[in-house]
């Protein structure tokens, strides 16, 4: 399973020959992929295409296997995603009081994935608070490059900085690891 981050909160996930695309530009949409959204208005309904999550349900695309549970402010969605023997607890921007509703309706993950908002240091909080509740093997988050530096300092040595990762199953065993992606060229 091969991981990049493209700024703005779009990850690329790939499995073998299958894409999993989070929060993609409109222009990364026609590649191809599963796509699943975390951010929604609340009360918006826009036409969803076949191969496109956007609400809360389970769902079975591309032999992904989702989940996606809909928080208290109704205007975001985390989900669970498995494929490999892996699971993946995908939570877009990542909210203090998200916190326990998570742990309550994803419980156990692999993988945390999540970004955090330029130059807000409450973010950087909550990350911690999330990764002290959730105890993944392996956390990913997605920032720009100046705030990559920022982040490094705050966890210290648990944290390395990346372009893309490769995970396997037996990689999730080796302890807990912070990896920071920065954006690759779009």
């Amino acid at each position: 399973m091969v991981v990049q981050y493209f700024g703005d909160g779009y990850f690329r996930i790939a499995s073998g020959e299958a894409t999993l695309l989070i929060d993609p530009p409109a222009r990364a949409r026609a590649k191809g992929g599963v796509r699943l959204i975390t951010k929604i208005a609340p009360g918006s309904f826009l036409p969803v295409a076949r191969d496109e999550v956007r609400f809360p349900g389970e769902y079975e695309l591309e032999g992904w296997e989702i989940e996606g549970v809909s928080l208290q402010d109704g205007a975001s969605t985390v989900y669970a995603a498995r494929r490999e023997d892996i699971t993946m607890g995908i939570f877009g921007a990542l909210r203090e009081t998200h916190l326990g509703e998570v742990m309550e309706k994803l419980g156990s993950i692999d993988i945390f994935v999540c970004t955090l908002p330029s130059g807000k240091d409450a973010s950087f909080s909550v990350a911690e608070k999330a990764l002290k509740a959730l105890e993944p093997p392996l956390a990913i988050v997605g920032a720009e490059p100046r705030e990559a530096s920022r982040i490094m300092e705050k966890f210290n040595s648990r944290a390395e900085q990346l372009e893309k990762v490769t995970v396997k199953r037996k990689d999730l065993t080796e302890g807990e690891r912070l990896l920071v992606l920065t954006p690759l060229a779009k």
